[in-house]
């Protein structure tokens, strides 16, 4: 059948052939153009999802040990609030004279003082803060050690204001006032 065509017509044959075969590559390439583009871009935000999921990795590692920490500082708390002085002036009247006696320091009047306003508040806790002044009288040595001890002996209070009144020879006793801080830990009724 081929052989019965002219020259011509086989050269124009392939002609057409050539010229619908690239005309169907062009088609291709002008209509595909932006779909390869955004297939490249889709490569790049496929590349910044894998970096996000490695580092999510890395944080599901580190999870276990924040877990841990977590927990630690919940303990810490929970050992806190089983040493803060629960609901009343007492705890902090018995830890002054127990620290005065030991430091021979002379308790002459315990009264308590202004009641702040400032109440801080958790979940499941109020705090308080109280106020008590103390009449002592003592040495200016037996008084520091006093005051040290005092304020080592709970991270709850602080030793607020102090006035000191000279005392006289032979004894050198001095009238001493001062006023102590501390928090007092509340349930919610």
């Amino acid at each position: 059948m081929i052989a019965n065509k002219s020259k011509e017509q086989i050269q124009m044959f392939a002609l057409i052939v050539i010229f619908l075969i690239t005309g169907y590559f062009l088609v291709i390439v002008y209509f595909m153009r932006p779909q390869l583009r955004r297939a490249g871009e889709l490569n790049g935000e496929i590349d910044a999802l894998r970096q996000n999921i490695r580092k999510t990795k890395l944080h599901l590692k580190d999870k276990g040990k924040i877990d841990v920490q977590i927990e630690t500082a919940r303990k810490k708390i929970e050992d806190f609030e089983m040493r803060m002085p629960k609901g009343d002036e007492s705890w902090s009247i018995e830890q002054l004279d127990q620290i005065a006696k030991r430091h021979g320091v002379i308790i002459k009047k315990i009264q308590p003082g202004i009641v702040s306003d400032k109440t801080y508040f958790t979940d499941n806790h109020r705090y308080d803060i109280r106020e008590i002044n103390v009449d002592v009288l003592c040495t200016y040595h037996k008084f520091g050690v006093f005051v040290n001890t005092l304020e080592r002996s709970s991270p709850f209070l602080k030793i607020k204001a102090i006035n000191i009144s000279a005392g006289s020879e032979p004894d050198y006793m001095h009238k001493i006032n001062f006023s102590v801080i501390y928090l007092v830990l509340r349930d919610f009724e």
